[in-house]
């Protein structure tokens, strides 16, 4: 059995911090995560705001979030 270093084990947890801090709420109306409209989009090959809408609910209640949906979209899309 390997042991972890205490080094090897402050590592993972700085990684999992920065991970949670760069979770954030897109969608505060129906409480959608940046990282599951990033899974849906990803997994669904989604192209537009409409299409997020539809798969995980995310800008479908006050459109608040259009904006920084449509540049997830965007930041998600050119990098394929």
């Amino acid at each position: 059995k390997k042991f972890k270093t205490v080094s090897n084990q402050k590592n993972e947890i700085r990684n999992l911090i920065f991970i949670i801090m760069e979770d954030i709420e897109i969608c505060h109306c129906n409480g959608i995560m940046k990282s599951e409209i990033e899974k849906a989009i990803r997994g669904k090959n989604l192209k537009t705001f409409a299409e997020v809408g539809e798969a995980t609910t995310a800008g479908t209640v006050c459109g608040g979030c259009q904006e920084d949906i449509e540049t997830i979209l965007k930041d998600i899309n050119n990098q394929s």
